[in-house]
């Protein structure tokens, strides 16, 4: 094509920015954020709510149970858990949902080692075998 012709030109970066303001309506940033200002847990000291390294068993279910108390008196406790579900959130109690639970809910082994999602129906990948040669 002729490079005069005003039909092959990319448009302006100015025209540029209108096409993905009118086509991406701008939203605030604090709209994803502003239920944690109501939160119950906010302030609080958050040890009950993320595990310490080295964790026994006894005390790990101890320290859930105390966040979840918390997470059951929020008035934000959905918002919470469909945050922690959405972002895939690998530690803490959320929404007064533990590592586990949320784990379960979204049908993946463990949230902070997973690379793709599955299905509670979908079996896991059988192991591949490399092609036999003759």
């Amino acid at each position: 094509m002729n490079g005069d012709d005003p039909r092959s030109e990319t448009p302006p970066p100015s025209r540029q920015l209108r096409i993905a303001i009118q086509t991406r309506p701008a939203r605030a940033v604090t709209d994803e954020w502003d239920w944690q200002i109501l939160a119950a847990c906010r302030g609080m000291d958050v040890e009950i709510f993320y595990h310490p390294a080295r964790e026994r068993c006894r005390q790990k279910n101890q320290r859930i149970t105390q966040a979840k108390a918390v997470c059951q008196t929020c008035p934000v406790i959905t918002e919470c858990a469909t945050w922690a579900l959405q972002t895939r959130e690998p530690y803490g109690v959320w929404g007064g949902l533990s590592e586990d639970e949320r784990a379960d809910i979204l049908g993946i082994p463990n949230p902070r080692y997973t690379r793709t999602p599955r299905t509670r129906t979908q079996p896991a990948p059988a192991a591949t075998q490399p092609p036999q040669t003759r």
